[in-house]
């Protein structure tokens, strides 16, 4: 079965794992897990296969580094993905 693609629900995803991501490094480390998954949905549920891939190698570094991963250029920019979806989809 096909998932049901959307913008709205990748940044929601995205704004979960934003707030996730912090919660670990303030010494909640499961919360990690979660903000994985949360990465996981967003990637599934994303129109746009570029910003898809971005997302993607962002979680994948997450599982593989875990916390010792600070994203590229100090942390994840998932305010900016955001952004990058919405101009995405405010062009086509």
């Amino acid at each position: 079965m096909e998932r049901h693609k959307c913008d709205d629900c990748v940044r929601k995803h995205l704004a979960h794992a934003t707030v996730l991501v912090h919660e670990a490094r303030n010494g909640h480390s499961d919360h990690l897990w979660l903000a994985i998954a949360h990465m996981g949905e967003a990637v599934a549920e994303c129109e746009d296969d570029r910003v898809a891939g971005i997302i993607e190698v962002e979680r994948r570094e997450y599982v593989a580094l875990g916390l010792e991963y600070t994203g590229r250029g100090g942390n994840t920019d998932f305010e900016g993905l955001m952004e990058m979806l919405r101009k995405e989809t405010s062009s086509e």
